[in-house]
């Protein structure tokens, strides 16, 4: 009768709100376990292109700074009357806008946010339509960087 298959659709819808959690879950504690070495792998390579342009240029023409854990600065000093900088930072509580961007002392400043996502049991920075590597972040990061 109605009573049992109302019965037999509450249990299910339970049960499915029982797994939904666990992946949930699942995907946080991947977060935090994987999110912290992926913003370090991203600040290394942001690190390695700015000793890259500094050597290529043949003096230093752009300096990264840490800040606290979870931001770092990159100065462009290339002119020094017009002072241009990249502001980057992550925090893991935020899956949504984990990694945020901008730049300042443009003519037209940029920046980006991505969120941690999961791909494959792996978390990789991303929006709703795309993964993106932490090399492809960080020349976007400094191509808007040296854009006047």
């Amino acid at each position: 009768g109605w009573a049992s298959e109302a019965a037999a659709r509450l249990c299910s819808q339970r049960e499915s709100r029982k797994q939904e959690n666990a992946v949930l879950l699942e995907h946080s504690n991947l977060r935090k376990e994987q999110g912290p070495e992926l913003w370090n792998d991203l600040r290394q390579q942001v690190k390695a292109m700015v000793d890259s342009l500094n050597a290529e240029y043949g003096q230093p023409v752009a300096v990264v700074q840490g800040g606290k854990s979870g931001e770092f600065i990159v100065r462009l000093t290339a002119d020094p009357a017009k002072e241009r900088e990249l502001k980057a930072s992550f925090a893991i509580s935020t899956a949504a806008n984990a990694l945020n961007w901008y730049t300042s002392g443009h003519k037209e400043n940029s920046s980006g946010k991505y969120s941690l996502v999961i791909q494959g049991g792996k978390v990789v920075f991303g929006n709703e339509f795309n993964a993106f590597t932490v090399e492809t972040i960080a020349t976007s990061m400094l191509d808007a960087l040296v854009l006047e």
